[in-house]
Order: structure tokens, then sequence, then C-alpha cells
């Protein structure tokens, strides 16, 4: 099941609900260890200055449009909390860093306005990609993710960071 957000220029956007998510990423990793598919997980951190309710709202509507005209259908976005994460079943490395390089070129913003706002809006990115062969655990896969995320945060990264890259 999805959620519905609505934004300021009523353009329908659809992020699963994050029980629904946890559900189809279970299954994804199944399915990636039978049929041998690579998989990858994004994960998506945003920092706003300032950081009020009313900015942080904002970047998530940008976020959630730069997802929406960036991925595939196929592709599961779930936001968790004030993170998002985004499933891309049969995505392999090359393709999980062409997705977030498409998504820092969006999400990195020095000026934007939401509600007459202003604020300046970075996204961190830390990502993992398994090869159809690795066995590993949803929950391992999603703490290689988060690691590359906060690598990516804490080095203030303005490009994706593998979790490959941090061996």
């Amino acid at each position: 099941m999805k959620q519905n957000t609505t934004d300021d220029i009523n353009h329908e956007i659809e992020l699963y609900l994050v029980e629904t998510f946890k559900a189809l990423f279970e299954h994804e990793v199944r399915t990636s260890r039978r049929y041998k598919r690579p998989l990858s997980l994004l994960h998506i951190a945003l920092e706003v200055e300032p950081d009020t309710p009313q900015t942080r709202r904002g970047a998530e509507m940008i976020a959630i449009n730069a997802l929406d005209s960036e991925l595939r259908d196929s592709d599961i976005p779930c936001l968790h909390g004030r993170e998002f994460l985004v499933l891309l079943p049969s995505t392999d490395e090359t393709g999980a860093r062409s997705a977030c390089d498409r998504l820092v070129s969006l999400l990195h913003t020095q000026d934007q306005t939401y509600e007459s706002l202003p604020f300046k809006m970075m996204a961190r990115i830390g990502f993992t990609s398994l090869s159809g062969e690795a066995v590993l655990s949803a929950a391992k896969i999603r703490e290689q993710a988060s690691n590359a995320m906060n690598y990516a945060r804490n080095a203030h990264s303005y490009e994706a960071v593998s979790f490959s890259e941090l061996r």
C-alpha cells in the first residue's frame, strides 16, 4: 500500500508505508537470492538550513518530487522518520550510482523557497548494492546503507557514498 502526498502544485506522489516497505524489502531480498539478481538500497538524509518544520517540509516535498521524477515504477521509496529509504530491485552498484548521481544533482540546492520561507538544502546519500550471489539479510543490507549514509553525513559529502567504498 502506498501513501499519497500532494505538494503545492497538486502533483500526485506515492511513497510506500513503512510496514509495506519492510514486507516488500524482505520479499525482494529473497527474490534476489533465489534468482541471482542484484539489489540496491539507498538511504537519504536531508539537511536544511534553517532547520524548521516548514523548511523541513519543503525539503521533503522537493525530495519526493525528485524521487518521483528519477525513479522507475519498480523502485520502492519510503519515508522512514525523517529519512528516505529507496529499494532498487534488479539494480547493481553501477545502476545505483547512476540513480544517486541524478538525485544528488536535484537535491543539493542552495536557494529554495517553501511557503515564502527561504532555505538551503543538502542530501546525504549512502547506498549498498548486492550481487545476486550475496547472502545477506534485509537487516544487514539496511545497516550497510545506513553506515554509508552516516559516513556521507559525517564527511559532509556532496556525493553519494557506496558501502563498498568504506571497506
